[in-house]
């Protein structure tokens, strides 16, 4: 569990913009937790987050979060509250105050969470979470056919 300070997100993102609260799924998980699945992906994630009352803390199981700290689905359920979205099970998103010991079993769940998902192999995302176009030219090391060190033939 990261803390999460909303207002620094820059509202240009791509996290930001991909972000939609009204059209994404929402689904009520658990407290302080939602499935998000959004209306240009295929894959829901569970989102935790909640306030201490000072700071807001936030997990999710996307790729995009473990690699940049933040992602879109997380944004997607800050935006949900503002706006009071419904979750497909009638209730209106809210981020919960949870004191010390509530808070502490939501980052037990969390925690248990990432060691079941720990063996599975994150996929290469963009920075918004978002996952690669495969039509999209990559161009890493070595891509262009050469090898690297010492040419073979002059060893």
């Amino acid at each position: 569990m990261k803390y999460l300070h909303f207002a620094a997100v820059d509202r240009q993102s791509t996290s930001w913009q991909r972000a939609d609260p009204e059209a994404a799924l929402i689904e009520t998980a658990d407290t302080a937790q939602w499935t998000v699945t959004l209306p240009d992906g295929n894959d829901s994630h569970t989102v935790t987050l909640y306030t201490d009352g000072i700071n807001t803390r936030g997990h999710c199981t996307c790729d995009g979060y473990h690699f940049h700290d933040r992602c879109t689905h997380l944004i997607t359920i800050r935006q949900a509250q503002l706006l009071d979205i419904l979750t497909i099970d009638g209730e209106i998103v809210r981020i919960p105050t949870l004191d010390a010991e509530a808070a502490d079993a939501v980052e037990r769940q969390v925690a248990n969470q990432d060691v079941i998902e720990i063996d599975a192999e994150p996929e290469a995302v963009r920075s918004d979470g978002g996952p690669l176009d495969p039509d999209e030219d990559e161009y890493t090391a070595g891509s262009d056919g050469e090898t690297f060190g010492r040419p073979e033939g002059r060893l």
